[in-house]
This record gives structure tokens, C-alpha cells and sequence, in this order.
């Protein structure tokens, strides 16, 4: 029997690019982990360049925030690639099934972030 022949080898390919999108998702929070923990520091290199504009006061929130989002890419990268090897031994098993946990926990932590990122935001834009 050739590989292609039961659907297999499109259920392989089509798990290989779950992966793929599981690393740009990762990626992606990688960036935004490195800008957000940069931003306090960028705020005062830019109040000792315009000294009109007076010290900038900075709660040192940034860099925790940002490890935290650093970390969930990792973990968004783990995550991913255990699902990768999960589903496809599934698929050679031929007993595939869907598993909505770590889409449900995917989706909390992003809505964590982003209630973590406003709240972020709120509170600095009461110090400029």
C-alpha cells in the first residue's frame, strides 16, 4: 500500500503545517516579548534625550511582562511540537482524534496576555 493511498500521508502534511503555524505563533510572541521588555528602557533613554520633556517615571513592569510573554512562547513552541508527535502517531495508529485542550489553553493564556497588556497600558499612560 503506498503511503498516500489511505489519506495518510495528506493527514501528515496537513499536521506539519499545525506545527508550522504553532512556530510562527511562538515566534511571534518571541518579538513581542523582546519589545515589551525593552519599552521601559526605551522610555527613559527617550526622557534623557529631551530633557524638556522630564524624567519619565517607569514602574519596572516591562521587563517582568515581557519575560512572562518570552516564556509563554516557549511554551507555546513545546506545546506545539508535543502535538506534533502526538497527532502523528495517532494518525499512523489510524485512530485520530481531536483534542480541544490545548486549544482552550492556548486561547486562555492569549487572553490573559492581553488582559495583562492593557492593564499594562492603562496604568503607564497615568505616569507620563
Amino acid at each position: 500500500m503506498s503511503p498516500g493511498s489511505d489519506g495518510r500521508l495528506a493527514d501528515h502534511l496537513a499536521n506539519e503545517r499545525t506545527f508550522l503555524a504553532w512556530l510562527r505563533t511562538a515566534i511571534t510572541l518571541l518579538g513581542l516579548g523582546f519589545v515589551v521588555a525593552r519599552f521601559g528602557l526605551w522610555l527613559r533613554e527617550m526622557s534623557l534625550l529631551q530633557p524638556q520633556v522630564g524624567r519619565i517615571a517607569g514602574s519596572g513592569t516591562s521587563l517582568p511582562i515581557g519575560v512572562g510573554i518570552l516564556a509563554l512562547a516557549a511554551c507555546t513552541a513545546i506545546l506545539g511540537a508535543v502535538r506534533y508527535h502526538t497527532v502523528r502517531r495517532a494518525i499512523e495508529r489510524g485512530e485520530l482524534s481531536t483534542n480541544h485542550w490545548t486549544i482552550t489553553a492556548v486561547a486562555g493564556l492569549i487572553v490573559a496576555l492581553a488582559l495583562v497588556l492593557m492593564g499594562y497600558l492603562v496604568a503607564s499612560s497615568f505616569r507620563l
